[in-house]
């Protein structure tokens, strides 16, 4: 049976005649560790890339700078690399200066954030709108905070909200509308009771 094994050599003398003193260590249970390692490491490694949002981590005390951000944050964000991005800068990704530390100040008074909506800016200088979810926690026993999070492009939800907005304000005016030529209507057939309506409303505001 085969087994991985760590060997060391050492060279000695002794009468006059030269030998080789080995030692012999059994490194299979390290070996097995190693190998588990590095297939979490792989999983992790996989799912961090192939992931369809943005992740990323950043320095809280270091004001909010980028340290690491997966694939999908780099396209997002229009860059080639993620190395691009990092050195972009991360308040100057954000449309408005308040938007960082707003953020920031959240994730201090609450600890995790949910959902956080801001403005965005990309490579090429376009706008998007952005969800960002995301908890900090002490690294190095408390010499910084580091801030692991979710990034997620909501700018056709935002745009969908706003025409249901608009939709909606088309029908309430025109609700509005129907029931006023209505009223017009009855004060034509008896102008005895003309304005009477819009009187008793100003008096019921």
């Amino acid at each position: 049976e085969e087994f991985p094994a760590e060997v060391d050599l050492n060279a000695v003398t002794i009468n006059g005649r030269q030998y080789v003193q080995a030692v012999v260590k059994d490194i299979t249970k390290r070996d097995n560790a190693e190998k588990a390692l590095k297939k979490s490491e792989k999983n992790f490694r996989t799912l961090y890339n192939n992931v369809p949002v943005g992740l990323f981590r950043c320095d809280m005390t270091d004001g909010g700078r980028f340290m690491e951000v997966n694939p999908a944050m780099v396209s997002m964000f229009g860059y080639e690399s993620d190395k691009e991005l990092i050195d972009s800068g991360t308040i100057e990704r954000f449309f408005s200066d308040g938007s960082l530390n707003n953020m920031l100040g959240a994730l201090g008074e609450k600890k995790v954030l949910q959902d956080f909506t801001a403005r965005m800016i990309r490579a090429d200088g376009s706008s998007f709108w952005a969800s960002i979810s995301a908890r900090p926690f002490s690294w190095k026993s408390g010499e910084s905070t580091l801030i692991d999070g979710i990034v997620k492009d909501v700018s056709e939800s935002r745009k969908y909200e706003s025409n249901l907005k608009q939709s909606l304000d088309k029908l309430r005016n025109a609700i509005e509308g129907t029931v006023s030529a209505m009223s017009l209507l009855v004060e034509m057939k008896d102008p005895y009771t003309s304005g009477h309506q819009k009187g008793v409303a100003h008096l019921a505001c």
